[in-house]
């Protein structure tokens, strides 16, 4: 018996899978969920993935995106678990649900560590109360890089955030390559198989954005994104569905 979604978020205008034998993204599609897993990705409503039991959120004027994975973002004080929680709570509030833990970056050189200094940004930008003070860029194989906030060198704890200065000082840079150092890139940095991207068998780990593409995201600097986050096919940001 073919499986089912226990939910299935349809009715999106840009999906970014992140799968290298893919077109860049999926216009006008759908994501299906069976508990952590992502059951299928494609083009449609997803009809064919439907019984009484699922669960369906309507994706009107919403992208698509793999949640975020810091590559360098490893805490020096995992004793203390209220901060852990706190700056925590932070990264998963701006889409980063995987965190460098232990420290192992042993497949990333460090290219361009704080592209900003302090000094050098002209006009500080802040998420919520947290000023960005620079960027940690690391690079593998030529071009292919992640976007980190490199806490906890730097005090940004928004890599979304950094992503957009990135894009802001490289314009040149696409940005679905400006996606792939949040997401695919970090994920093979770090050995990951299952996360980063968005087919059939991988966490459902992803984030809903309002807009019709990336490149709209990256041009905001809001103070609060609208986006959603869900983790392991459970929306934890910002109101948990059961």
């Amino acid at each position: 018996m073919k499986k089912k979604a226990t939910l299935l978020i349809r009715h999106l205008i840009r999906i970014y899978p992140m799968i290298p034998s893919l077109s860049a993204y999926i216009d006008e599609g759908f994501i299906a969920i069976h508990h952590e897993r992502i059951l299928a990705v494609g083009e449609g409503d997803g009809a064919v993935y439907v019984d009484k039991d699922t669960r369906i959120l309507e994706g009107w004027g919403q992208i698509c995106v793999p949640a975020f994975i810091d590559v360098a973002c490893a805490p020096e004080d995992a004793w203390m678990p209220m901060c852990n929680y706190e700056w925590g709570t932070q990264l998963v509030k701006r889409g980063t649900l995987i965190i460098n833990q232990e420290g192992k970056q042993e497949k990333t050189t460090p290219v361009s560590t704080h592209l900003l200094m302090p000094r050098q940004l002209q006009i500080p930008l802040k998420a919520g109360y947290t000023l960005i003070k620079g960027i940690d860029v690391h690079a593998k194989a030529g071009k292919r890089i992640c976007i980190s906030t490199g806490f906890p060198q730097s005090e940004c704890l928004d890599q979304l955030l950094c992503a957009k200065l990135y894009a802001k000082v490289h314009p040149n840079v696409a940005a679905h390559d400006i996606l792939a150092a949040c997401t695919i890139l970090p994920a093979r940095c770090l050995s990951l198989h299952d996360v980063g991207f968005l087919k059939a068998g991988a966490y459902a780990n992803f984030l809903l954005f309002k807009g019709k593409s990336f490149a709209d995201v990256l041009n905001r600097f809001y103070a609060e994104e609208s986006m959603q986050v869900i983790k392991e096919g459970v929306r934890i940001y910002p109101k948990l569905i059961v």
